[in-house]
């Protein structure tokens, strides 16, 4: 029986916190600003971040964030970074406008991916539903999945690009286990054939070991919406049942990803509430 340790990413799906709009605005990519619940919403994510997450990394690895590059989630991204890079310095008071990647010995990667932004209302961002009018929801409710916002896109196209940037975040990550592979195969190419079994076991040494170094975690902040598609598609759930999901502001999803054996990954929590 293979007992080799695999490579495992962990995946923490973030919706960011309460936004500076009326409750009656339609809102999806409108870059709303923050409200004065973000300080304490920024404190209580980078406390469940140092908990959950760095205290089970290995020494000298660091998370990578992922962040839409809508307001309500790039500061939530970008203030837990640094409130994460200031633990390897924490002698060390600094202001945001005083940091600098520089002065950390591991820096955190922030990637922004407009895949992982909101649904596009289109022309209905920003207006009042009842600006909107009954008749336009009408329709919009008679196709939810289909209805195509002008100017925007529908339910299904939102959906289609979410999973295009969740598939193409899981091909990099397979791919890192499989580039190690296959620079261990070259790396052994010179090896006498006479010892093929032996540059087998050798092989099967250094896989283990990259597929240990190569589980990563990743750390997305992001919208109720994308984390909804992630969520249906990893789980299987019709989209048009994928409204069922309830995904609260400021609460965390996580996956398991084992892209060695696909049916080994696991979703280890929906909507905890930070």
């Amino acid at each position: 029986m293979d007992n080799k340790p695999l490579a495992i990413h962990k995946i923490y799906l973030v919706r960011h916190g309460d936004v500076n709009v009326a409750a009656d605005i339609c809102y999806g990519q409108l870059d709303c600003a923050v409200t004065d619940s973000f300080d304490g919403d920024l404190l209580k994510l980078t406390s469940y971040v140092k908990t959950n997450v760095m205290d089970k990394l290995k020494v000298n690895e660091v998370p990578l964030i992922i962040s839409s590059p809508l307001t309500r989630c790039l500061a939530l991204a970008e203030g837990l970074k640094l409130n994460l890079e200031l633990e390897f310095h924490p002698e060390k008071e600094l202001k945001v406008s005083e940091y600098s990647q520089s002065a950390f010995f591991n820096p955190i990667e922030l990637q922004i991916n407009e895949g992982f932004q909101e649904i596009n209302f289109g022309d209905w961002e920003g207006l009042t539903w009842q600006d909107i009018g009954q008749q336009a929801i009408q329709d919009w409710s008679d196709g939810l999945l289909d209805y195509t916002f002008k100017n925007g896109e529908s339910a299904r196209e939102f959906d289609h690009r979410v999973i295009q940037a969740w598939d193409e975040l899981q091909s990099k990550l397979n791919g890192l286990n499989q580039a190690n592979s296959l620079d261990n195969l070259n790396s052994l190419d010179n090896l006498n054939s006479l010892d093929n079994l032996n540059n087998l076991n050798k092989l099967n040494n250094l896989n283990q070991a990259n597929q240990e170094q190569q589980s990563k975690t990743i750390i997305i902040i992001c919208h109720a919406g994308v984390i909804r598609s992630i969520l249906s598609a990893f789980l299987h759930i019709p989209l048009q049942h994928s409204l069922s999901l309830k995904i609260d502001k400021m609460s965390v999803s996580s996956i398991d990803l084992v892209p060695a054996q696909a049916e080994l990954s696991r979703c280890i929590g929906v909507n905890h509430l930070l």
